[in-house]
Formats: structure tokens, C-alpha cells, sequence
């Protein structure tokens, strides 16, 4: 702690850093770097309130908004960014052969709002 306080405000002692510059070190890029992927994702509705074992599935940014650049000429998705309620119990991902050539894709999963083993299970 002290060695991040000392590499941040060049002190030592938490006492000598105003508390808003230190809140603001402490919570502000997290919040900026949730709407950056926000955007990002187009995730720019409002959240609705999710009943007790409500089940939802919804796409929210679709491939399209791919350049000819960012996309594979094999294999895509039809949508790059998907939010399931905990009661969904699963997700189909739908993958696109766009060679018509017999192949493989390799999934897993990882961190994000929801923790593994807490939230989900892995796989891999």
C-alpha cells in the first residue's frame, strides 16, 4: 500500500492525499473503462429490472459491425456480445462455416461480471 501510495501521490502516509484525488484514483478509471466497453459492445439501453428466475437472452452487438478487416473468412459469429439472466441455465453461441469446409472451433469461458465456479461453470 504504501509503495502505491508513493508511486501515485509521492507520499508515504494517506493522511497528505486529498480524499477526493484519492477516490478519484481509486474509482474513477474503473467507471471510465465500464462505459469505453459499454460503447464498445453497444450496450446503451437502460437495464430493466430482472424478476426471480426471469429468463433473458439478448444479442447486443451483432458481427456486422465488423469491418471486411476485423473478420474471418472461415469462421464467424453472428453476434459478438451476449447478456443471459442467471435462470437462462445455458446459451447457444451460433457459428458461422462461411467456407463450407469441415473444421473446428475451440470455446471456453472466462471472467467478467459473473465469476467462475461462483456464477457459472468453466469450460474449455
Amino acid at each position: 500500500m504504501k509503495q502505491w501510495l508513493y508511486q501515485n501521490f509521492g507520499t508515504y502516509k494517506v493522511s497528505d492525499v486529498a480524499p477526493d484525488k484519492l477516490k478519484e484514483k481509486l474509482e474513477g478509471p474503473a467507471l471510465i473503462e465500464r462505459i469505453s466497453y459499454r460503447k464498445a459492445v453497444a450496450v446503451n439501453y437502460k437495464k430493466e429490472a430482472v424478476a426471480k428466475y426471469e429468463v433473458i437472452r439478448r444479442e447486443n452487438k451483432q458481427a456486422s459491425t465488423l469491418t471486411v478487416a476485423q473478420r474471418n473468412v472461415e469462421f464467424g459469429f453472428s453476434c459478438l456480445h451476449y447478456s443471459v439472466s442467471e435462470a437462462s441455465g445455458s446459451l447457444k453461441v451460433k457459428i458461422l462455416n462461411k467456407s463450407g469446409k469441415p473444421g473446428f472451433v475451440m470455446v471456453r469461458t472466462v471472467n467478467g461480471d459473473a465469476e467462475e465456479g461462483k456464477d457459472y461453470k468453466a469450460i474449455d
